[in-house]
């Protein structure tokens, strides 16, 4: 990993994504990635206060689901840092950024995110539904906005939402398990 990132900000081929950090019009890029990461992060939340208030907690489906957030082992700060600073600082840089900035504008916007669904799990090392997405929306808000700041925001809040399913709102992880 050092080496990757030695090569990243030491050679000349940090040319090919010059504009992917640059802070230009900062504010729209963030308000991008920062709703659409809330969308997701919220979504357990309210979902959990649906199943409560409308009486689905009682259903078999969810019997038990409270259980299943002390089974879980505690987070450390850590591991909060790894989840939404370092993985998707680092991995929106070196995927997106370094990777397939150079083919973003030789192949067509589906194309470019079809390649970006394959690739995210791969690089990851996380064979999700979820995972496959998140690469699909970051390559899209890439492709759009130029930046890599939607895409970096985006996935910080859809890790929020990931811990959020398991410790806070347990009964959704019948509902989101396939994506986290």
């Amino acid at each position: 990993m050092a080496f990757l990132i030695f090569v990243l900000f030491f050679t000349k081929r940090i040319l090919a994504f010059g504009n992917a950090l640059k802070p230009t019009h900062i504010g729209p890029h963030l308000l991008l990635g920062l709703g659409a990461g809330a969308l997701v992060a919220l979504s357990p939340l309210l979902l959990n206060k649906l199943i409560n208030v409308t009486a689905l907690s009682q259903e078999l489906l969810f019997k038990g689901a409270d259980l299943r957030a002390l089974e879980q082992p505690p987070l450390s700060m850590l591991t909060l840092l790894e989840l939404f600073i370092l993985k998707p600082v680092l991995g929106q840089i070196m995927l997106i950024g370094f990777f397939m900035s150079p083919i973003a504008v030789r192949i067509r916007t589906i194309s470019f995110a079809l390649v970006a669904t394959l690739l995210f799990p791969v690089f990851y090392w996380d064979f999700s539904l979820g995972m496959a997405l998140i690469g699909t929306i970051s390559a899209l808000m890439f492709r759009f906005t130029g930046t890599l700041y939607s895409g970096i925001c985006f996935q910080a809040l859809c890790s929020l939402a990931g811990v959020l399913v398991v410790y806070v709102a347990p009964k959704t992880i019948t509902l989101f398990g396939v994506l986290f």
